[in-house]
């Protein structure tokens, strides 16, 4: 009986050996799978904040690519529109002194009457339109009055002059009343227009700087 004691120790102490062994290195598998998912799991994140960084920086860039076109295109237009107005209110100031020298015509009995119109000028009609689209509302409405006005001297010119010069032409006096509104309407107009013209320089150096 003494005898066979030691051989059942034996095989207990090897079976616990090899079930230590076993959990061990089950143990050491497990330890090694985590470390190795823990690892893959940081270079990941890694690359997805360096993707990210990327990612970021290439939307900046984009963004700031955006700016610039909308900044330049905003200046062409804006350039473009102030070419107009310019036009506009110069074609505005040659019929504004046509329409002086037409005066200066028609309040004088001795002095041959201009033609209407000189050649080169833009339809009253047509600088009308323009001046309703791209003209201060301040300078559209000044220029709405003289037209009146010139429109309402010509018609006192046909229908009620003041007397006929000896070239047989009607003339009206310097004093006459719608002569008078007739020329305040062109000095208020001027005024109108030196104030767009100002501004339309502003924008110019605005975009200039």
């Amino acid at each position: 009986m003494s005898s066979t004691a030691p051989v059942w120790v034996s095989f207990l102490v090897t079976g616990i050996v090899v079930a230590g062994s076993i959990v061990t290195t089950v143990l050491t598998l497990g330890s090694s799978k985590r470390r190795e998912a823990e690892r893959w799991q940081r270079e990941r994140e890694r690359e997805d904040e360096r993707w990210q960084r990327e990612r970021d920086r290439e939307n900046e860039r984009w963004d700031r690519e955006r700016e610039m076109d909308t900044l330049r295109w905003d200046r062409q237009k804006a350039e473009q529109l102030r070419q107009r107005r310019v036009a506009l209110y110069v074609d505005m100031a040659d019929h504004l002194q046509r329409c002086e020298t037409s005066i200066d015509a028609i309040t004088d009995p001795y002095w041959v009457a201009p033609s209407q119109r000189r050649e080169g000028l833009v339809h009253p009609e047509q600088l009308l339109a323009h001046t309703r689209l791209l003209a201060p509302q301040s300078l559209f409405s000044s220029w709405l009055t003289f037209t009146r006005a010139e429109n309402l001297v010509d018609f006192v010119l046909r229908e009620n002059p003041d007397g006929i010069g000896i070239e047989q032409h009607s003339y009206l006096n310097d004093d006459n009343p719608y002569v008078q509104e007739l020329k305040e309407a062109i000095a208020v107009l001027h005024r109108e227009l030196r104030a767009a013209m100002a501004v339309t320089d502003q924008v110019l150096i605005g975009g200039l700087a």
